[in-house]
């Protein structure tokens, strides 16, 4: 049996933030392969909290790029990254926009 992993070792594994380990484990996503020390959770057993992972979490929330890496996607055409990214530029735009009207609807009462 090897060594459990710390859960920033398994983040790093999985290429993802620790903090996103911590909410699967504090979501209950991760279950059996977590085990709790004086020092913390740790991961006891990687292969089953990969399994754990897979299974409770939805794809939808997993990083594009993650899923790239992982060979679950195809990488993406520069179309579609150009796309992507004037999609981000409207939406950072419009949430501005949107900003700059409940900053004047707050002034004026």
């Amino acid at each position: 049996m090897t060594a459990p992993l710390s859960l920033r070792a398994y983040a790093k594994r999985r290429g993802v933030h620790e903090s996103a380990v911590r909410r699967a484990i504090r979501d209950d996503r991760l279950r059996n392969s977590v085990i709790r020390t004086a020092k913390g959770p740790k991961i006891a057993d990687a292969a089953l909290a990969d399994r754990e992972w897979l299974d409770n979490t939805l794809a939808s929330r997993v990083s594009y790029r993650v899923r790239i890496a992982k060979g679950e996607l195809p990488p993406m055409s520069v179309d579609d990254q150009a796309r992507r990214d004037e999609a981000a530029a409207a939406l950072k735009f419009w949430r501005g926009r949107a900003r700059e009207l409940q900053e004047r609807r707050r002034r004026q009462r």
